[in-house]
């Protein structure tokens, strides 16, 4: 009898134990702290990590990312919605070849490209000032709006991959039958659009999320005074020698994941 797995399921066990020992790893470095040369159980790096200094800037680290990544889904969303229903496929196409292209250049000379931009005298600002009859500064140096506006336009194209082929694949006889029975866009989109789409919308807001909670360039290169990033969190942990903070951090960001893949999954098979 043939079997239509790729791997069998004791393989597969093994694979996933194999990838899962760094994990454990990780965990069990979150509770050793090295005193004078010896390695020794302790609880200080949640002393660390849960400190107000460092709740703080952890709050700010996640509101942004829960901000930048609503945003980023709805737009995205959006995008692929009409790109879906309007443009072509060789248009589409080369719509997502271009969205592509920005990600292969190496981030830090993007996001100073995008620094060059943004500046007090840059081309956006400029552009507006004369649009408007006034000197306008939308963008500078002090403020968080360059990094949210910047995060935005790094992050959506991933949404728009993801939306776009969520759509295409959706089986036509939703469209056929919406379009016999008389449906209008509006009905379309929130009765048969939205609840298709539910899934692929939850991903995009998650991958969303943590990829707006993981960027640093662009809050080192455009975040003005206050650069509070996981990258700074972590640097800063090296810095004083609380290791064992990092180890617990990546423990939780990972039974995080962990918590929410089997969430997703028990959602789709209930």
């Amino acid at each position: 009898m043939h079997s239509n797995k790729v791997i069998s399921n004791t393989l597969l066990h093994l694979l996933l134990i194999i990838c899962g020992i760094p994990f454990v790893f990780l965990f069990i470095f979150s509770f050793i702290e090295i005193v004078n040369g010896k390695e020794i159980f302790s609880l200080s790096s949640f002393k660390e990590l849960f400190s107000p200094i460092r709740l703080t800037e952890l709050k700010t680290i996640t509101l942004r990312a829960v901000l930048v990544s609503l945003c980023a889904t709805l737009v995205s969303f959006i995008i692929s919605y009409f790109l879906f229903k309007n443009a072509s496929k060789r248009f589409q196409l080369i719509f997502l070849v271009l969205l592509t292209i920005p990600l292969l250049i190496n981030e830090s000379v993007r996001v100073f490209s995008w620094q060059l931009l943004l500046a007090e005298n840059g081309l956006f600002n400029s552009m507006l000032s004369t649009f408007i009859g006034n000197e306008v500064t939308l963008f500078n140096g002090s403020n968080g709006n360059n990094v949210i506006f910047v995060m935005l336009v790094s992050i959506i194209p991933f949404g728009i991959f993801i939306n776009t082929a969520s759509l295409s694949v959706t089986p036509k006889i939703y469209w056929k039958v919406s379009k016999d029975i008389g449906m209008k866009p509006t009905a379309t989109f929130f009765k048969i659009v939205l609840p298709i789409s539910k899934t692929s919308i939850a991903i995009t807001f998650i991958i969303s999320f943590f990829l707006a909670f993981s960027l640093s360039s662009e809050v080192n290169f455009l975040g003005g005074a206050s650069k509070i990033s996981i990258r700074n969190l972590v640097l800063s942990f090296m810095s004083s020698g609380n290791f064992s903070a990092i180890f617990l951090l990546g423990s939780i960001l990972t039974l995080l994941i962990f918590f929410i893949g089997i969430s997703i999954k028990s959602y789709k098979k209930s």
